[in-house]
């Protein structure tokens, strides 16, 4: 009965780590080019006040990139699950932060982070590990995922209200000096 139990377990974490790697970054990923407009898609709004006050939302259930107060926006789409996802998260905080402690960037652009295949419970888990201060929305159904074809994660991409993308990073950012700089050249020109 031991043998069985623990190859239980393995199928278990084996899933696990596929259900995480099937929207990983894979070798060869491309991302999203700049200059391409997303498919417009629907969000679930935020349960908690001051998200939805950040991103301007008033009694909405659902929302749209368009309705976010704002000119720009820079979404981080990620799974929980994703290793790579987990290594950038500390970066897109200090995006955030950098935004955030900037009062024209703070004003022109909101940061939001949609989780691919994610219910809330692993949303409310991730923000938790990696203590996430901007708004995150789940995927669950992969509606998101489908509707934009986004399959290798993280993607961090600045667009704007109309889901064109402005400026597009797949994987980990490694030069972050390089990647504000080019947030703040587009926000001068928007």
């Amino acid at each position: 009965m031991k043998l069985k139990a623990f190859e239980k377990l393995v199928l278990c974490l084996a899933i696990f780590f596929l259900l995480g790697a099937n929207y990983c970054l894979a070798s060869g990923g491309k991302g999203v080019p700049v200059g391409a407009t997303l498919k417009a898609f629907d969000m679930e709004a935020p349960a908690d006040a001051k998200a939805r006050e950040y991103l301007g939302l008033k009694e909405e259930k659902t929302f749209t990139l368009s309705q976010i107060s704002g000119k720009l926006i820079l979404v981080e789409f990620y799974s929980m699950y994703c290793p790579v996802c987990q290594r950038q998260a500390p970066r897109t905080n200090k995006l955030y932060k950098f935004i955030q402690d900037d009062p024209a960037l703070a004003k022109d652009i909101k940061v939001l982070g949609i989780g691919l295949t994610n219910k809330q419970k692993e949303i409310d888990i991730y923000r938790k590990t990696f203590r996430v201060k901007f708004p995150l929305i789940a995927d669950s159904e992969k509606a998101i995922a489908d509707k934009t074809g986004i399959k290798d994660i993280p993607l961090t991409a600045l667009m704007d209200k109309n889901g064109k993308v402005l400026l597009s990073h797949l994987g980990v950012i490694e030069k972050m000096d390089k990647f504000l700089e080019e947030i703040r050249k587009i926000h001068k020109q928007h």
